[in-house]
Parts: structure tokens; C-alpha cells; sequence
């Protein structure tokens, strides 16, 4: 790291020396903002500190009355704010830039990219061959000068300095800025994701990813897990969950979008803009868990990264209940059973039940899922199996709170373990939410048990029969 500080710094006297006093000036300062930041960082383990501690000194020594980081994504053509410095504390950061800008019209900024060079202006009057839509935004951000370098390798993206009244041409400083910048950055993610630190057995190297669908989207790698609520956007979870189960080579932006969200596609000029801006979003928060894009862009649309190995737990599930189609030993059927329905957390993307593009699917995995746990119950309890045809028949109804034939066993295990009062208690809550037919059902099953009469299982019942 020393290293390439003290490269950059070097590069200090590569500019043109066009004013010899003011070279000398901008040395002595340089090491003076250095040596002071140094001294403030140099206790400091807090990643967000220091990033601020960095912005500030950019924008301290540039005179600048803004600093901040734009991640840019070059496959999706966006740009985003990651983090940023403002003197000012009314900040309108947020009110005047979206989420995701597009960067269709910065050709200039994309050539530094590759290039590795910085950009600056003294006044928009310089950028006579500037799109009309970069001056637009330019004059939206009060922008008349500009001072930005390069980032990367990862996130890439620019650190830039917003009306600098000094050392316009002279980037070697913002550039030494950035590398601490960007180093900040990739420790701050570093701590998120060893914070999200969990993988599942079956994930052996850093190109195996398993999503789960069943109940609450979670997405697992080796290095970590996203959850649902970690995405912060119900959007991304539908995307996510629609190119999952409609697994082709490639997606068209617009068939995702008119399946997902049609009064978009009709209303929305540009519904395609919405998606990238939900894809880079993805990108960043699967980032803390993996070196690889989940998805990427293709000339006609999207797809998932053919590099990595994506299972899910739908597709887990379904050779499950293929391998029990063919199985005859009740031993080993059981403990298959025992693995599906373990698996089953609710219905596929219980947060978008409902919707018409997932209905059948996850109508589908349910009937699938009651299925295979009736026949686990009835296996447990032909072999007399009493505490786990307990276990499963309360797990069961964890899923699905309606389930007569769930209500049936777990009642049924209770009487046969003599927790007479239990399997009252369970009766009640049976009542309170089943129809009165299907109580009225339950209570008949039941009362072909062969219970003695001084258990009174019935004593409260109401139901005649």
C-alpha cells in the first residue's frame, strides 16, 4: 500500500511545471494534508472514519464544496453515489441525484476509466463537445468546475472534487486520496460480509451458490449469506425469483418486466432503465459474498453467470420427491420425507404470495409439500413413533395453521403419550381455525382412537357428533 502512495506521489512532478512557485506550494502541502491525515488515521480501525476523514481532506485541500465517491457499473451503463462529503449540512445529495444515473452520455468519463486518467474543467464553456444531457446534469449539480480520478479495480468508480478552487490540474493527490478511499471501501465490506458468515454443507467453492425460495428468499455462498431483508427491496427479490424459475439461456428485459410488473411496462417510458438500476443494486449486495456477478448483461437481455453452479432449494426438493416415488423400504422413505419437508419454510417467496406469476408454482410446491408430510405422519405413526410424529405434525402447522390432517396427529401423538391436557389445549386451538366442517371432520377422526373413558378428550367439545 506504501508502495503505491509513494508511486503516486511520485507522479506529483509528471504534470507540466507551468508555475514553478506554485509547484513548490502544492508539494509542501501535499506532504503537510498527508502527514496531518496520517496522524488522525493512524489509531483509527473504523472504516467509515476513515473514509470520512478522506473525503473531508479532498475536499479541504481542493477547496471543493463537495466529495464523493460515484460507483459506476460499465456492463449495466449506471452510476451511483456510494458514499460522500459535504461541508454544507443541508445536504441535497440524495434530492438531486436518483438512485441510478444512467451514464449513456458520459463517454468522457468511460474513456478515463480505461484509460486511468483523470478528468477537471475550469469551465463548462470547455466542454464544447459534451452531449447536451451531460451539461444538463452538470448545471442540475451546480456544477461549474470539476476535478474527478479514477477507482478501481473493485467497486470501480470515480472520486470526485465539486468546484475545486485550486490545483485544478493537479490529480496526484486526489489520486493517493482515492487508493486510501478505495481500500476503506473494500474493508468496510469485508466487515458486512464476514458479518453475514454462514454457508450451507453443500457448497464446496467460491462458484457454488444456493438460493433458497421456500418462505424468505436467502441466498448462500462460501463466503456468506444474503437474506431477504438484507436486499432492502422487495423488487429485486421478484427478479431475482422470476429468472430462477424461468430458467433460460437468456431473458429479455422486457418479458421480466411485463411479467412482474405490467402497469410498469405500460406506463414507465423506459422500464428497462428501472431494471438495470434493480440489477446494480443486486450486484452490490451480492458482492459482500462473492468475487462473481450473479447476473449479467447480454446484448438481448439478462442471465445468470454461467461461470457459477446455482442450485436452489425448489430444484433440492424436487429430487427429493423423485427419489421417494422410488423408494420401498419405510425406513429410508421416512428419513427422505424427513429432508423435504425439513426443507419446505412456507410457500416460494411467501412476501410476493399472491401474484399472478408465482400462483402456480408455488400452488404447485405446497400441494407437493402436504403430500410428502401426510405421508411422513402416517409413517411415524404406524411405527408407533410418537415424539417425532409430534415434532412433525407441529412443524406442519407452523407452515400451514389450517392443516385438519396436521391437527389429527399431533392430537392423536399427544393422547398416545398420556399429555391428555395438551392434546385439550390443542383441540381448542384446532376450533379456532378450522372451518366447522373441518372440525367437525377432525373430531370424527378422533374419536375412533381408542381413548379410555376416563381421559374426557371430549369433555368441552361443542361439536355434536
Amino acid at each position: 500500500m506504501f508502495k503505491k502512495i509513494q508511486n503516486a506521489f511520485n507522479r506529483i512532478g509528471q504534470n507540466p511545471i507551468e508555475n514553478q512557485s506554485e509547484y513548490i506550494q502544492y508539494a509542501q502541502e501535499v506532504e503537510c494534508t498527508l502527514r496531518l491525515l496520517e496522524s488522525q488515521l493512524h489509531e483509527s480501525d473504523d472504516s467509515s472514519e476513515i473514509i470520512q476523514n478522506v473525503m473531508k481532506t479532498a475536499c479541504e485541500f481542493y477547496r471543493g464544496d463537495w466529495v464523493g465517491f460515484l460507483e459506476l457499473d460499465l456492463e449495466l451503463g449506471l452510476w451511483t453515489p456510494y458514499v460522500w462529503y459535504n461541508p454544507n449540512e443541508h445536504d441535497k445529495t440524495s434530492v438531486l441525484l436518483q438512485e441510478f444515473e444512467s451514464a449513456e452520455f458520459f463517454k468522457r468519463w468511460i474513456d478515463a476509466m480505461h484509460s486511468n486518467s483523470a478528468i477537471y474543467f475550469s469551465s463548462l464553456d470547455e466542454l464544447h463537445d459534451a452531449p447536451p444531457q451531460e451539461i444538463k446534469l452538470y448545471q442540475h449539480l451546480d456544477i461549474n468546475k470539476l476535478l474527478a480520478v479514477p477507482i478501481k479495480p473493485r467497486p470501480i468508480g470515480f472520486l470526485v472534487v465539486r468546484n475545486p478552487q485550486r490545483y485544478l490540474n493537479r490529480s496526484s493527490m486526489l489520486q493517493m486520496l482515492a487508493f486510501v478511499l478505495l481500500s476503506s471501501i473494500n474493508d468496510q465490506k469485508l466487515m458486512q460480509s464476514m458479518k453475514m458468515s454462514m454457508s450451507p454443507e453443500n457448497i464446496k467453492n467460491d462458484t457454488d451458490v444456493m438460493i433458497n425460495l421456500f418462505g424468505n428468499l436467502e441466498i448462500y455462498t462460501s463466503s456468506g449469506v444474503l437474506h431477504e431483508s438484507d436486499l432492502k427491496s422487495p423488487k429485486i427479490c421478484r427478479l431475482l425469483a422470476y429468472m430462477l424459475l424461468n430458467r433460460k439461456v437468456m431473458i429479455p428485459a422486457r418479458e421480466i418486466v411485463e411479467a412482474i410488473w405490467p402497469e410498469e411496462a405500460i406506463e414507465t417510458d423506459n422500464p428497462g432503465k428501472n431494471l438495470r438500476a434493480l440489477i446494480f443494486r443486486l450486484r452490490q449486495s451480492f458482492s459482500l459474498i462473492s468475487p462473481y456477478s450473479l447476473i449479467e448483461t447480454t446484448p438481448n437481455g439478462y442471465r445468470f453467470n454461467p461461470k457459477l453452479n446455482i442450485m436452489t432449494d425448489l430444484q433440492a426438493f424436487e429430487k427429493l420427491w423423485e427419489t421417494v416415488q422410488c423408494t420401498n423400504l419405510v425406513t429410508d422413505k421416512a428419513e427422505i420425507l424427513k429432508q423435504a419437508v425439513n426443507m419446505y419454510k412456507g410457500d416460494v417467496l411467501v412476501s410476493a404470495a399472491g401474484e399472478h406469476w408465482l400462483i402456480p408454482t408455488a400452488a404447485h410446491y405446497n400441494l407437493r409439500y402436504l403430500g410428502m408430510m401426510s405421508e411422513l405422519l402416517k409413517i411415524l405413526a404406524e411405527g408407533k413413533d410418537y415424539h417425532n410424529l409430534h415434532r412433525y405434525a407441529a412443524q406442519a402447522l407452523t407452515v400451514n395453521p389450517e392443516n385438519e390432517t396436521a391437527y389429527y396427529w399431533l392430537i392423536y401423538s399427544m393422547v398416545k403419550m398420556n399429555a391428555i391436557e395438551l392434546a385439550k389445549t390443542q383441540l381448542q386451538i384446532a376450533q379456532e381455525n378450522l372451518t366447522d366442517e373441518d372440525y367437525f371432520d377432525l373430531v370424527s377422526e378422533l374419536k375412533k382412537i381408542e381413548i379410555s373413558p376416563t381421559t374426557n378428550l371430549f369433555r368441552n367439545e361443542r361439536v355434536n357428533g
